[in-house]
Protein backbone atom coordinates (compact mmCIF):
# COMPACT_ATOMS: atom_id res chain seq x y z
CA UNK A 1 0.00 0.00 0.00
CA UNK A 2 2.81 2.42 0.94
CA UNK A 3 4.44 1.82 -2.44
CA UNK A 4 1.32 2.90 -4.31
CA UNK A 5 0.83 5.88 -1.99
CA UNK A 6 4.35 7.08 -2.82
CA UNK A 7 3.84 6.47 -6.52
CA UNK A 8 0.65 8.52 -6.50
CA UNK A 9 2.65 11.45 -5.16
CA UNK A 10 5.42 10.93 -7.73
CA UNK A 11 3.16 10.53 -10.76
CA UNK A 12 0.25 12.85 -10.03
CA UNK A 13 -3.45 12.01 -10.41
CA UNK A 14 -3.54 11.49 -14.19
CA UNK A 15 -0.34 9.44 -14.57
CA UNK A 16 -1.11 7.43 -11.43
CA UNK A 17 -4.49 6.59 -12.94
CA UNK A 18 -2.70 5.32 -16.06
CA UNK A 19 -0.31 3.31 -13.90
CA UNK A 20 -3.33 1.86 -12.07
CA UNK A 21 -5.04 0.99 -15.36
CA UNK A 22 -1.87 -0.63 -16.76
CA UNK A 23 -1.26 -2.63 -13.59
CA UNK A 24 -4.89 -3.76 -13.44
CA UNK A 25 -4.79 -4.72 -17.11
CA UNK A 26 -1.66 -6.82 -16.51
CA UNK A 27 -3.16 -8.46 -13.42
CA UNK A 28 -6.32 -9.47 -15.25
CA UNK A 29 -4.45 -10.61 -18.37
CA UNK A 30 -1.96 -12.66 -16.35
CA UNK A 31 -4.81 -14.83 -15.11
CA UNK A 32 -5.86 -15.47 -18.68
CA UNK A 33 -2.24 -16.18 -19.65
CA UNK A 34 -1.89 -18.77 -16.88
CA UNK A 35 -4.59 -20.90 -18.54
CA UNK A 36 -5.41 -22.52 -15.19
CA UNK A 37 -1.96 -24.07 -14.84
CA UNK A 38 -0.82 -22.44 -11.55
CA UNK A 39 -3.73 -23.73 -9.44
CA UNK A 40 -3.72 -27.08 -11.23
CA UNK A 41 -0.01 -27.65 -10.69
CA UNK A 42 -0.41 -26.76 -7.00
CA UNK A 43 -3.15 -29.36 -6.63
CA UNK A 44 -1.24 -32.19 -8.29
CA UNK A 45 2.24 -31.35 -6.98
CA UNK A 46 0.87 -31.55 -3.44
CA UNK A 47 -0.03 -35.17 -4.21
CA UNK A 48 2.95 -36.23 -6.35
CA UNK A 49 5.82 -34.54 -4.51
CA UNK A 50 5.61 -37.00 -1.61
CA UNK A 51 5.20 -40.19 -3.61
CA UNK A 52 6.02 -39.90 -7.34
CA UNK A 53 8.94 -37.67 -8.35
CA UNK A 54 8.59 -38.43 -12.06
CA UNK A 55 4.95 -37.33 -12.12
CA UNK A 56 5.76 -34.27 -10.03
CA UNK A 57 8.44 -33.22 -12.52
CA UNK A 58 6.15 -34.01 -15.46
CA UNK A 59 3.31 -31.82 -14.18
CA UNK A 60 5.80 -29.01 -13.61
CA UNK A 61 6.98 -29.23 -17.23
CA UNK A 62 3.39 -29.42 -18.49
CA UNK A 63 2.52 -26.23 -16.57
CA UNK A 64 5.57 -24.41 -17.97
CA UNK A 65 4.52 -25.15 -21.55
CA UNK A 66 0.89 -24.26 -20.96
CA UNK A 67 1.73 -20.91 -19.38
CA UNK A 68 4.30 -19.99 -22.05
CA UNK A 69 1.70 -20.37 -24.80
CA UNK A 70 -0.87 -18.40 -22.83
CA UNK A 71 1.55 -15.56 -22.11
CA UNK A 72 2.40 -15.18 -25.80
CA UNK A 73 -1.29 -14.98 -26.69
CA UNK A 74 -2.04 -12.41 -23.99
CA UNK A 75 0.87 -10.20 -25.02
CA UNK A 76 -0.36 -10.29 -28.61
CA UNK A 77 -3.81 -9.11 -27.49
CA UNK A 78 -2.27 -6.29 -25.46
CA UNK A 79 -0.34 -5.25 -28.57
CA UNK A 80 -3.56 -5.04 -30.53
CA UNK A 81 -5.14 -2.95 -27.76
CA UNK A 82 -2.17 -0.55 -27.88
CA UNK A 83 -2.50 -0.21 -31.65
CA UNK A 84 -6.20 0.55 -31.28
CA UNK A 85 -5.41 3.34 -28.83
CA UNK A 86 -2.71 4.77 -31.07
CA UNK A 87 -5.21 4.83 -33.94
CA UNK A 88 -7.37 7.11 -31.79
CA UNK A 89 -4.38 9.41 -31.06
CA UNK A 90 -4.35 8.38 -27.41
CA UNK A 91 -1.43 7.64 -25.09
CA UNK A 92 -0.75 3.91 -25.44
CA UNK A 93 2.57 3.74 -23.60
CA UNK A 94 1.01 2.44 -20.40
CA UNK A 95 -0.74 -0.32 -22.37
CA UNK A 96 2.53 -1.29 -24.08
CA UNK A 97 4.36 -1.31 -20.74
CA UNK A 98 1.66 -3.58 -19.29
CA UNK A 99 2.97 -6.35 -21.59
CA UNK A 100 6.29 -6.93 -19.74
CA UNK A 101 4.43 -6.69 -16.41
CA UNK A 102 2.03 -9.37 -17.64
CA UNK A 103 4.85 -11.75 -18.63
CA UNK A 104 6.80 -11.25 -15.40
CA UNK A 105 3.68 -11.59 -13.27
CA UNK A 106 2.58 -14.79 -15.01
CA UNK A 107 6.04 -16.35 -14.69
CA UNK A 108 6.41 -15.43 -11.00
CA UNK A 109 2.88 -16.60 -10.15
CA UNK A 110 3.54 -20.01 -11.69
CA UNK A 111 6.82 -20.46 -9.81
CA UNK A 112 5.09 -19.43 -6.59
CA UNK A 113 2.39 -22.08 -7.00
CA UNK A 114 4.96 -24.74 -7.91
CA UNK A 115 7.04 -24.00 -4.82
CA UNK A 116 3.90 -24.14 -2.66
CA UNK A 117 3.04 -27.48 -4.20
CA UNK A 118 6.33 -29.03 -3.06
CA UNK A 119 5.97 -27.56 0.43
CA UNK A 120 8.23 -24.50 0.18
CA UNK A 121 5.78 -21.84 1.41
CA UNK A 122 8.33 -19.17 2.48
CA UNK A 123 10.16 -19.38 -0.85
CA UNK A 124 6.88 -19.27 -2.76
CA UNK A 125 6.23 -15.81 -1.28
CA UNK A 126 9.63 -14.39 -2.21
CA UNK A 127 9.21 -13.20 -5.81
CA UNK A 128 6.13 -11.00 -5.59
CA UNK A 129 5.23 -10.73 -1.91
CA UNK A 130 8.73 -10.03 -0.57
CA UNK A 131 11.32 -9.04 -3.20
CA UNK A 132 9.02 -7.10 -5.53
CA UNK A 133 7.21 -5.24 -2.75
CA UNK A 134 10.41 -4.18 -0.98
CA UNK A 135 12.28 -3.16 -4.12
CA UNK A 136 9.29 -1.28 -5.54
CA UNK A 137 8.94 0.52 -2.23
CA UNK A 138 12.61 1.52 -2.40
CA UNK A 139 12.24 2.63 -6.03
CA UNK A 140 9.12 4.70 -5.29
CA UNK A 141 10.85 6.33 -2.31
CA UNK A 142 13.89 7.19 -4.43
CA UNK A 143 11.76 8.73 -7.18
CA UNK A 144 9.92 10.88 -4.64
CA UNK A 145 13.12 11.87 -2.83
CA UNK A 146 14.86 13.04 -5.99
CA UNK A 147 11.75 14.65 -7.46
CA UNK A 148 11.98 12.55 -10.64
CA UNK A 149 9.62 13.42 -13.48
CA UNK A 150 8.61 10.01 -14.81
CA UNK A 151 5.65 8.55 -16.68
CA UNK A 152 3.32 5.68 -15.82
CA UNK A 153 4.93 3.60 -18.59
CA UNK A 154 8.41 4.00 -17.07
CA UNK A 155 7.21 2.89 -13.62
CA UNK A 156 5.43 -0.11 -15.15
CA UNK A 157 8.65 -1.19 -16.88
CA UNK A 158 10.58 -0.90 -13.61
CA UNK A 159 7.88 -2.99 -11.93
CA UNK A 160 8.19 -5.66 -14.62
CA UNK A 161 11.96 -5.85 -14.26
CA UNK A 162 11.83 -6.27 -10.49
CA UNK A 163 9.12 -8.92 -10.75
CA UNK A 164 11.21 -10.84 -13.27
CA UNK A 165 14.28 -10.78 -10.99
CA UNK A 166 12.26 -12.19 -8.10
CA UNK A 167 10.82 -14.86 -10.35
CA UNK A 168 14.27 -15.89 -11.58
CA UNK A 169 15.42 -16.50 -8.00
CA UNK A 170 12.35 -18.67 -7.42
CA UNK A 171 13.09 -20.50 -10.67
CA UNK A 172 16.57 -21.46 -9.44
CA UNK A 173 15.14 -22.76 -6.18
CA UNK A 174 12.57 -24.84 -8.05
CA UNK A 175 15.12 -26.35 -10.47
CA UNK A 176 17.30 -27.45 -7.56
CA UNK A 177 14.35 -29.15 -5.88
CA UNK A 178 12.45 -30.51 -8.89
CA UNK A 179 14.44 -31.41 -11.99
CA UNK A 180 12.79 -31.85 -15.43
CA UNK A 181 11.02 -35.15 -15.94
CA UNK A 182 12.34 -38.04 -17.96
CA UNK A 183 11.41 -38.05 -21.68
CA UNK A 184 8.93 -40.86 -21.14
CA UNK A 185 6.84 -39.02 -18.57
CA UNK A 186 3.83 -37.63 -20.43
CA UNK A 187 0.97 -35.35 -19.46
CA UNK A 188 -2.02 -36.80 -17.64
CA UNK A 189 -5.37 -35.88 -19.30
CA UNK A 190 -6.69 -35.07 -15.82
CA UNK A 191 -4.34 -32.07 -15.69
CA UNK A 192 -5.87 -30.49 -18.78
CA UNK A 193 -9.40 -31.18 -17.54
CA UNK A 194 -8.73 -29.54 -14.18
CA UNK A 195 -6.88 -26.65 -15.82
CA UNK A 196 -9.84 -25.68 -17.98
CA UNK A 197 -12.04 -25.17 -14.92
CA UNK A 198 -9.28 -23.40 -12.99
CA UNK A 199 -8.62 -21.16 -15.99
CA UNK A 200 -12.18 -19.94 -16.03
CA UNK A 201 -12.11 -19.42 -12.27
CA UNK A 202 -8.90 -17.39 -12.42
CA UNK A 203 -10.21 -15.12 -15.17
CA UNK A 204 -13.51 -14.54 -13.41
CA UNK A 205 -11.79 -13.88 -10.08
CA UNK A 206 -9.94 -10.88 -11.47
CA UNK A 207 -12.35 -9.72 -14.18
CA UNK A 208 -14.40 -7.34 -12.03
CA UNK A 209 -11.91 -5.94 -9.47
CA UNK A 210 -9.12 -5.31 -11.98
CA UNK A 211 -11.38 -4.75 -14.97
CA UNK A 212 -13.32 -2.13 -13.03
CA UNK A 213 -10.22 0.10 -12.81
CA UNK A 214 -9.69 -0.15 -16.56
CA UNK A 215 -13.37 0.59 -17.25
CA UNK A 216 -13.49 3.57 -14.88
CA UNK A 217 -10.35 4.99 -16.48
CA UNK A 218 -11.97 4.65 -19.90
CA UNK A 219 -15.48 5.94 -19.17
CA UNK A 220 -14.87 8.45 -16.36
CA UNK A 221 -11.28 9.65 -15.90
CA UNK A 222 -7.84 8.36 -14.97
CA UNK A 223 -8.12 10.27 -11.69
CA UNK A 224 -11.27 8.24 -10.87
CA UNK A 225 -9.42 5.07 -11.86
CA UNK A 226 -6.67 6.04 -9.42
CA UNK A 227 -9.26 6.51 -6.64
CA UNK A 228 -10.81 3.09 -7.28
CA UNK A 229 -7.38 1.45 -7.53
CA UNK A 230 -6.31 3.06 -4.24
CA UNK A 231 -9.54 1.87 -2.59
CA UNK A 232 -8.96 -1.67 -3.85
CA UNK A 233 -5.36 -1.63 -2.57
CA UNK A 234 -6.43 -0.42 0.86
CA UNK A 235 -9.31 -2.90 1.09
CA UNK A 236 -6.87 -5.56 -0.07
CA UNK A 237 -5.17 -5.28 3.32
CA UNK A 238 -8.20 -7.12 4.69
CA UNK A 239 -7.61 -10.02 2.32
CA UNK A 240 -4.02 -10.59 3.45
CA UNK A 241 -4.92 -12.92 6.38
CA UNK A 242 -7.28 -14.93 4.14
CA UNK A 243 -4.71 -15.07 1.34
CA UNK A 244 -2.00 -16.25 3.74
CA UNK A 245 -4.42 -18.83 5.09
CA UNK A 246 -5.25 -20.05 1.59
CA UNK A 247 -1.53 -20.39 0.82
CA UNK A 248 -0.88 -22.38 3.96
CA UNK A 249 -3.82 -24.79 3.99
CA UNK A 250 -4.43 -25.53 0.29
CA UNK A 251 -2.01 -28.52 0.19
CA UNK A 252 -3.47 -29.87 3.47
CA UNK A 253 -7.01 -29.54 2.11
CA UNK A 254 -5.93 -31.48 -0.98
CA UNK A 255 -4.59 -34.32 1.16
CA UNK A 256 -7.63 -34.46 3.47
CA UNK A 257 -10.06 -34.31 0.55
CA UNK A 258 -8.15 -37.08 -1.25
CA UNK A 259 -8.30 -39.27 1.85
CA UNK A 260 -11.99 -38.39 2.42
CA UNK A 261 -11.15 -37.38 5.99
CA UNK A 262 -14.19 -35.23 6.68
CA UNK A 263 -13.63 -34.74 10.43
CA UNK A 264 -10.03 -33.65 9.97
CA UNK A 265 -11.04 -31.35 7.12
CA UNK A 266 -13.76 -29.69 9.21
CA UNK A 267 -11.33 -29.32 12.09
CA UNK A 268 -8.86 -27.54 9.82
CA UNK A 269 -11.58 -25.23 8.45
CA UNK A 270 -12.98 -24.40 11.90
CA UNK A 271 -9.54 -23.54 13.26
CA UNK A 272 -8.95 -21.34 10.21
CA UNK A 273 -12.17 -19.32 10.51
CA UNK A 274 -11.73 -18.97 14.27
CA UNK A 275 -8.40 -17.28 13.62
CA UNK A 276 -9.67 -15.23 10.69
CA UNK A 277 -12.92 -13.77 12.10
CA UNK A 278 -11.67 -11.33 14.79
CA UNK A 279 -8.81 -10.12 12.57
CA UNK A 280 -11.21 -9.40 9.70
CA UNK A 281 -13.81 -7.58 11.81
CA UNK A 282 -11.18 -5.39 13.47
CA UNK A 283 -9.56 -4.59 10.11
CA UNK A 284 -12.91 -3.64 8.56
CA UNK A 285 -13.78 -1.27 11.40
CA UNK A 286 -10.38 0.47 11.22
CA UNK A 287 -10.43 0.84 7.43
CA UNK A 288 -14.00 2.15 7.31
CA UNK A 289 -13.44 4.63 10.13
CA UNK A 290 -10.12 5.91 8.79
CA UNK A 291 -11.10 5.89 5.10
CA UNK A 292 -10.60 9.62 4.51
CA UNK A 293 -7.24 9.70 6.26
CA UNK A 294 -5.94 6.64 4.41
CA UNK A 295 -7.01 7.94 1.00
CA UNK A 296 -5.27 11.21 1.74
CA UNK A 297 -1.99 9.26 1.86
CA UNK A 298 -2.49 8.58 -1.84
CA UNK A 299 -3.86 11.91 -3.02
CA UNK A 300 -5.44 14.67 -0.88
CA UNK A 301 -7.86 15.42 -3.71
CA UNK A 302 -9.61 12.03 -3.30
CA UNK A 303 -9.83 12.09 0.50
CA UNK A 304 -13.35 13.57 0.23
CA UNK A 305 -14.54 10.43 -1.62
CA UNK A 306 -14.32 7.66 1.00
CA UNK A 307 -17.41 5.68 0.03
CA UNK A 308 -15.84 3.50 -2.70
CA UNK A 309 -13.37 2.27 -0.09
CA UNK A 310 -16.07 1.66 2.52
CA UNK A 311 -18.25 -0.28 0.09
CA UNK A 312 -15.34 -2.51 -0.98
CA UNK A 313 -14.34 -3.05 2.67
CA UNK A 314 -17.88 -4.23 3.50
CA UNK A 315 -17.66 -6.76 0.68
CA UNK A 316 -14.21 -7.89 1.79
CA UNK A 317 -15.49 -8.50 5.32
CA UNK A 318 -18.30 -10.73 4.07
CA UNK A 319 -15.79 -12.61 1.92
CA UNK A 320 -13.52 -13.22 4.91
CA UNK A 321 -16.42 -14.49 7.03
CA UNK A 322 -17.15 -17.06 4.32
CA UNK A 323 -13.74 -18.59 5.02
CA UNK A 324 -11.27 -20.35 2.70
CA UNK A 325 -13.87 -21.34 0.11
CA UNK A 326 -11.56 -21.19 -2.90
CA UNK A 327 -8.90 -23.71 -1.85
CA UNK A 328 -11.59 -25.93 -0.32
CA UNK A 329 -13.66 -26.33 -3.49
CA UNK A 330 -10.70 -26.28 -5.88
CA UNK A 331 -8.71 -28.90 -3.98
CA UNK A 332 -11.87 -31.01 -3.64
CA UNK A 333 -12.44 -31.02 -7.41
CA UNK A 334 -15.43 -28.64 -7.38
CA UNK A 335 -14.03 -26.34 -10.08
CA UNK A 336 -17.13 -26.58 -12.25
CA UNK A 337 -19.45 -25.29 -9.54
CA UNK A 338 -17.04 -22.52 -8.62
CA UNK A 339 -16.88 -21.50 -12.25
CA UNK A 340 -20.66 -21.31 -12.63
CA UNK A 341 -21.10 -19.40 -9.35
CA UNK A 342 -18.41 -16.92 -10.28
CA UNK A 343 -19.80 -16.55 -13.79
CA UNK A 344 -23.20 -15.45 -12.48
CA UNK A 345 -21.73 -13.17 -9.81
CA UNK A 346 -19.26 -11.66 -12.29
CA UNK A 347 -22.00 -10.95 -14.82
CA UNK A 348 -24.03 -9.08 -12.17
CA UNK A 349 -20.97 -7.22 -10.86
CA UNK A 350 -19.77 -6.28 -14.35
CA UNK A 351 -23.19 -4.84 -15.18
CA UNK A 352 -23.00 -2.64 -12.10
CA UNK A 353 -19.43 -1.58 -12.95
CA UNK A 354 -20.47 -0.54 -16.45
CA UNK A 355 -23.28 1.56 -14.99
CA UNK A 356 -20.56 3.71 -13.38
CA UNK A 357 -20.72 5.81 -16.54
CA UNK A 358 -24.12 7.03 -15.22
CA UNK A 359 -23.74 6.73 -11.44
CA UNK A 360 -20.05 7.34 -10.80
CA UNK A 361 -17.20 5.47 -9.18
CA UNK A 362 -19.24 4.39 -6.12
CA UNK A 363 -21.37 2.19 -8.37
CA UNK A 364 -18.21 0.56 -9.71
CA UNK A 365 -17.26 -0.21 -6.09
CA UNK A 366 -20.70 -1.75 -5.52
CA UNK A 367 -20.15 -3.94 -8.57
CA UNK A 368 -16.80 -5.14 -7.20
CA UNK A 369 -18.34 -6.01 -3.82
CA UNK A 370 -21.33 -7.83 -5.32
CA UNK A 371 -19.17 -9.86 -7.69
CA UNK A 372 -16.99 -11.08 -4.83
CA UNK A 373 -19.63 -11.70 -2.19
CA UNK A 374 -22.18 -13.46 -4.39
CA UNK A 375 -20.09 -16.45 -5.39
CA UNK A 376 -18.56 -16.79 -1.90
CA UNK A 377 -21.97 -17.27 -0.33
CA UNK A 378 -22.84 -19.83 -3.01
CA UNK A 379 -19.52 -21.61 -2.36
CA UNK A 380 -20.31 -21.96 1.35
CA UNK A 381 -23.69 -23.48 0.53
CA UNK A 382 -22.05 -25.91 -1.90
CA UNK A 383 -19.41 -26.99 0.63
CA UNK A 384 -22.08 -27.70 3.24
CA UNK A 385 -24.25 -29.66 0.83
CA UNK A 386 -21.71 -31.53 -1.32
CA UNK A 387 -18.74 -31.97 1.02
CA UNK A 388 -20.47 -31.99 4.39
CA UNK A 389 -18.19 -29.30 5.81
CA UNK A 390 -18.61 -25.60 6.57
CA UNK A 391 -15.71 -23.18 5.96
CA UNK A 392 -17.64 -20.10 7.14
CA UNK A 393 -18.12 -18.30 10.43
CA UNK A 394 -21.29 -20.37 10.91
CA UNK A 395 -19.05 -23.32 11.80
CA UNK A 396 -18.14 -21.52 15.02
CA UNK A 397 -21.73 -21.77 16.25
CA UNK A 398 -22.11 -25.41 15.25
CA UNK A 399 -24.33 -24.85 12.20
CA UNK A 400 -22.51 -27.20 9.84
CA UNK A 401 -23.90 -30.59 9.00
Amino acid sequence: MLTFALLSRVLGADQFGKFASGTSLALAASQAAGRGAPTTVLRFLAKYSVSDHDKAAAVRRWADRRVAIGALGSVALLGLAALAQLAQNEDALYVVAAGPVLVAMTFTDLRSHQLRGIGHLPRSLFGREVFWRLTMLAAAGALLLFGADVSAGFVLLVSAGLLALGGLVQHRWLVKRLSPSAPGAGADPAWNTAAIGNWGLAVLRTAVPHGSVVVVGAVLSFASAGLLFSSLRLAGLMSLPLTALDFAIAPRISRHAGQESREQLQGLLTASIRLLTPISILSAVILAAAAEFLLQLFDPSVASSPWPLRVIVAGALLNALCGPTVPLLQMAGQERFLFLARLVATAIGATLVLSAVFYGVVMAAVGVAVAQVGWNIAAVARARRALGVDPSVLALVGRHS
